[in-house]
């Protein structure tokens, strides 16, 4: 397996987990007595074709910094990139654009929990089999809407489907990213991955996406999402 580089995104505010990121950073939260970023780390480190890690610090930096002179002890493969200002999750990656030394990027959320190693690696391979600028892993999830469905035309009913459930496919919040594209970034403008994507999209870049079903997926984006770590 070719050697890539690994970006994990920990510079947002945690706003939906509040109040309990106002004085802590989100992947700094605790899970069972350890950190959901030393979580996330000790997955990643693991793969051994990942040559370099870096993490992307914004808001609370200087805690974050505190913990990261904990790692360095450790690991010598990560490396703590702190920024001055939140650009978005797409545009956070400019910071560490002049860092990464392979062809292939990793981006992580910092508030996804998963089975990286099989993620990565299959991810990879389809990313290169069908030649994508850039790749979204993704999972099915099945949503039961609160309210019955009237299908009508001209205001006539023709159909009641009473609280459906609906499939859809959703982003895990990992990305394979070839490198060059960070060059369609724009210095000094805010700018999430949902965002880039479609703008990626519109200059016929090949966007693709890799769906994994059969894999632990624990999103801890929401403060009842978080809670609910607890209870299982």
């Amino acid at each position: 397996m070719k050697k890539v580089d690994a970006v994990v995104l920990i510079a947002g505010l945690g706003e939906r987990l509040r109040p309990l990121t106002l004085l802590t950073p989100k992947p700094l939260l605790p899970i069972n007595n350890e950190l959901v970023l030393t979580k996330i780390l000790e997955k990643i480190l693991k793969i051994e074709f990942i040559e370099k890690i870096f993490l992307i610090s914004a808001y609370l930096k200087e805690i974050t910094y505190q913990y990261f002179k904990y790692l360095r002890r450790i690991y010598n493969k990560i490396q703590l990139v702190l920024d001055d200002k939140l650009r978005g999750t797409a545009g956070q990656l400019l910071s560490v654009k002049k860092f990464l030394n392979n062809d292939v990027v990793i981006v992580i959320n910092g508030d996804v929990l998963s089975n990286y190693e099989k993620i990565i690696t299959e991810g990879i391979d389809y990313h290169d089999k069908v030649q994508a600028d850039l790749t979204i892993i993704s999972r099915e999830i099945e949503i039961s809407l609160r309210f019955g469905i009237l299908q009508c035309s001209n205001g006539k009913v023709n159909k009641w489907i009473e609280k459906p459930k609906v499939k859809h496919r959703v982003s895990m919040g990992i990305y394979i990213i070839n490198k060059y594209l960070l060059d369609t970034l724009e210095d000094k403008k805010f700018i999430d991955m949902n965002e880039w994507v479609n703008s990626l999209i519109q200059k016929n870049y090949n966007v693709y996406t890799y769906c994994l079903n059969d894999v632990e997926f624990i999103d801890i984006g929401t403060l009842s999402d978080y809670l609910s770590v607890f209870k299982k």
